[in-house]
């Protein structure tokens, strides 16, 4: 067994600690071990923090790890497995195994909670079909879990335009407020032009700064050469530029602001935006705001 016991937080009020288990480098992760603070105010700077790894005779890994009383034990991974799984493999085998188990612990019905690990596992790799599958049927087995925009989102992301009009359609139907009308008023774009417009101007009616109501009808209406479709458009890339410049962009938003730029002939300011869309893939398997650190060199103690 292998004890290391010279981990402490690096901060005062994390919220949770983390001790990613990696093997051969940070690319593939087996486990990401997380201790949430039952304190609201977080773990303190210099909280210990102590990691127990273990390899059985059946080259099975446990991990065991212990901050302020917690525990948090690891299933048995098999880290010298014949196949080489990817982080994102391991990701989605982890989250199905454990929806699969629960469903089982529950008569043959996936539970609400294995169905949400798995949507957020597929949602996490970019697999937005299996992620919009998965809450289709997590909002059919349990009913108002998520909205259906939510679901339209991902059918979206997932390019099929089709599914995504009948979600975002039921969204705005059910629930209509600035952003289900965009939404759906966006999937329409090149089905009903009439109706496109119609429902854009519903959403502005709702959110008259709404940014990507403004950017759409704003197009528009430059289309049909009427003067209040620039003005609409600069109206919306003054509202997204003023989150890029205070670090508040959502991942979409970069390439709204990088289309308003390149609409308004700003070709430069554009493609600085795209440059500095964070790739976000590999660096969301773990916060490194989480981390821990040592305390001392001598770190390791083999029993």
């Amino acid at each position: 067994m292998i004890v290391i016991d010279d981990l402490v937080t690096s901060q005062d009020g994390q919220k949770a600690i983390e001790l990613p288990i990696c093997l051969g480098n940070i690319n593939k992760l087996l486990y990401n071990i997380q201790i949430v603070s039952s304190d609201q105010q977080g773990f303190k700077r210099n909280t210990p923090v102590k990691l127990e790894l273990e390899i059985t005779t059946d080259k099975l890994l446990h991990a065991r790890a212990y901050a302020v009383g917690q525990e948090v034990m690891v299933e048995s991974i098999n880290p010298f497995a014949n196949k080489d799984l990817s982080t994102e493999q391991r990701i989605i085998l982890k989250a199905e195994r454990q929806a699969n188990l629960e469903a089982e612990q529950n008569g043959g019905k996936p539970t609400k909670q294995g169905l949400e690990t798995l949507y957020k596992a597929y949602k996490k790799v970019g697999n937005y079909l299996r992620a919009a599958e998965t809450l289709e049927l997590l909002s059919k087995l349990y009913p108002g879990a998520y909205s259906f925009n939510n679901i339209g989102v991902l059918y979206s992301n997932a390019g099929y335009r089709d599914k995504a009009l009948e979600y975002y359609e039921k969204a705005y139907k059910s629930n209509k407020n600035a952003t289900t009308a965009f939404n759906y008023a966006y999937q329409l774009k090149d089905k009903d032009q009439s109706k496109f417009k119609e429902i854009l101007e519903e959403s502005l009616h709702l959110d008259p700064d709404k940014p990507h109501s403004l950017y759409e009808l704003g197009r528009l209406l430059k289309k049909e050469n009427n003067s209040e479709g620039k003005k609409m458009i600069e109206k919306a890339f003054e509202k997204w530029k003023l989150k890029f410049e205070t670090n508040q962009m959502s991942e979409s938003d970069y390439s709204w602001l990088s289309s308003a730029a390149d609409e308004l002939g700003m070709r430069d300011f554009a493609r600085q935006v795209r440059d500095s869309e964070p790739q976000l893939r590999g660096g969301k398997l773990y916060n490194s705001e989480n981390l821990t650190v040592t305390s001392r060199k001598e770190s390791l103690i083999k029993k």
